[in-house]
């Protein structure tokens, strides 16, 4: 009987230790989750050496990008209508999404006076460029870069662990695409601020310039200023109408008042369409282009993202503000264009492309003169 007491006694024992155990990993799980939240580092050593060592590289050419979309990121077929995100998958989407959620800048006095962009207002941009936004010296302009730098990393540490953690949700290609597009706009900002310095890009900006001859007079061609600036789209304010972000112009119509041209618009966008004609090209090509610019829609999964190929659409339309007939498509009231062609089929989506080339095609062919009535009386 001792025996078999002594036996059950050793037995719970073991039973108790194997408890003991199973609740410290379940403790420890759990706050290494917790910490990974609060730290917003959830990539161990040897992940973030790697992912440094991918973004890494030596090319500075600046070759314009075009993301385009591709036959279906989401098959929205396969998709389980009651589908929820894991635990974990809300954490690292949000944490990626926070990062891209347009940031509302300090409210500015009128600073700005000559075509009135109206700086009082809530304005808002996502991507950091490399430039202070008041001008300061270099130590602010260090700064800002160094901003930007960990921008593009934090960003993309997230991004990857949320492409590991969900490799069974239906949203996988979704988080992949981003990643992707994510990680070549982070090569490409490189690249750029290695070749180009802007004067007060935040705010006004004369022009580009090579580094290291800003204040030189350094002329760069047109065709690649043009390149320039859909690069800097990315940088693009916004406001809130309607609860809806709407991309700033200012003088960024191209226009002083409403039909008189600007000579000297502020923002890119304005600056593809002072361009004009010569631009249309460029813009053309960025249609299909799936670059982010900001989240639209920061709460949900998956969020829906203001697109290159959204602004492609805003700037074409007020580059022929007197094009004969309408344009293409319509927006419905409060969509995006990567919204509302994102639900078009494939051969959809390629036949309303088609219609806004042909469109801008059109519009571009030298207009004839007016008749006028020549016989005599």
């Amino acid at each position: 009987m001792t025996q078999n007491k002594h036996l059950f006694i050793g037995f719970a024992l073991v039973v108790v230790g194997i408890l003991s155990f199973l609740g410290y990993s379940y403790y420890s799980t759990r706050e290494s989750l917790q910490e990974a939240i609060h730290k917003h580092g959830p990539i161990v050593e040897n992940q973030i050496t790697n992912m440094q060592n991918h973004l890494s590289h030596t090319d500075v050419t600046i070759v314009p990008a075009i993301t385009k979309t591709t036959p279906s990121v989401i098959d929205k077929t396969t998709i389980k209508q009651d589908y929820q995100p894991t635990e974990t998958e809300k954490l690292f989407f949000h944490l990626m999404m926070e990062s891209l959620k347009p940031k509302p800048l300090p409210k500015l006095g009128p600073i700005i006076s000559d075509g009135g962009i109206d700086w009082k207002r809530e304005t808002y941009k996502a991507f950091p460029s490399r430039e202070p936004l008041f001008p300061g010296g270099t130590e602010q302009y260090e700064g800002s870069a160094s901003y930007s730098e960990q921008f593009y990393k934090q960003i993309i540490i997230n991004l990857s662990e949320l492409v590991r953690q969900s490799s069974d949700s239906p949203y996988r290609s979704f988080y992949q695409e981003t990643f992707d597009i994510i990680a070549q706009m982070q090569k490409e900002d490189e690249d750029f601020y290695n070749k180009y310095d802007i004067n007060k890009v935040s705010l006004s900006w004369s022009d580009i310039h090579y580094r290291g001859t800003l204040g030189n007079h350094s002329t760069v061609p047109q065709d690649e200023r043009i390149v320039a600036y859909i690069h800097c789209l990315r940088y693009s304010y916004f406001h809130k109408l309607d609860e809806r972000y709407v991309m700033e112009y200012g003088i960024g119509d191209g226009m002083v008042g409403f039909n008189t041209p600007c000579n000297d618009p502020i923002l890119s966008s304005a600056k593809l369409i002072n361009v004009g004609v010569s631009a249309a090209p460029a813009v053309l090509n960025i249609l299909e282009d799936r670059r982010l610019i900001i989240a639209v829609d920061e709460d949900k999964i998956p969020s829906r993202f203001y697109r290159y190929q959204d602004a492609a659409v805003e700037i074409l339309q007020r580059m022929f503000t007197k094009a004969q007939r309408p344009f293409p498509i319509e927006i419905p009231q409060g969509e995006y264009f990567s919204q509302y062609i994102e639900n078009q089929t494939p051969t959809e989506k390629q036949r309303i492309i088609s219609e806004i080339k042909q469109w801008v095609g059109e519009n571009m062919k030298p207009q004839p003169p007016p008749e006028t009535d020549n016989d005599p009386k």
